[in-house]
């Protein structure tokens, strides 16, 4: 659980006032990573659970060290994912890009070292920052435009043969603040 979300829950507030109080539109950096080569984990049951924890816990301390936040650790149509945010509460920074493109870097190199293959998308743009879902079984999300850029530009990182690909706003921003 996001540690906004935790915090309204830990004050007591019902669920109508935790959406009505953490829910905003923020500037965020999103990542998402496809990452290849766990297949044979996966399938392997228990045996290959070391496997899968050592490629979360990779990408975890990576995102963490530079303040960001794992959003999810998914299996999907697309093989594993990992998601992850700059610009949270909590997770913010005046380089929330250099930040977040930094970290898709160490995430990318760190799971090449363990014989991964990711391929990764990172976006910096507006979205939907709050809880989604039923009253009684909600999550803290992060939805718009520039998440689906960021899920869009990794699943094309295999078409054009790089491991990284990220949106020109970030872009942008990042290159501004090196001059």
């Amino acid at each position: 659980m996001h540690n906004t979300a935790r915090r309204a829950v830990e004050a007591g507030q019902s669920t109508e006032q935790m959406g009505q109080s953490i829910a905003e539109q923020r500037v965020v950096v999103t990542a998402f990573s496809m990452v290849m080569g766990l297949e044979t984990a996966l399938l392997s049951g228990a045996s290959g659970v070391p496997i899968v924890q050592a490629c979360i816990a990779t990408a975890m301390r990576s995102v963490e060290e530079l303040g960001g936040v794992l959003r999810q650790f998914i299996l999907d149509d697309k093989g594993v994912v990992i998601i992850w945010t700059f610009g949270l509460p909590g997770s913010t920074y005046e380089d929330n890009a250099a930040r977040g493109l930094d970290s898709c870097l160490r995430v990318n190199e760190a799971l090449k070292a363990q014989g991964l293959a990711p391929r990764t998308g990172v976006t910096v743009g507006s979205a939907f920052c709050g809880l989604v879902g039923a009253r009684y079984r909600c999550e803290y999300s992060v939805m718009g435009p520039s998440v689906n850029l960021a899920a869009r530009l990794m699943t094309s990182c295999e078409s054009k043969a790089v491991e990284l690909l990220c949106n020109d706003a970030l872009y942008d921003e990042v290159t501004r603040r090196d001059h």
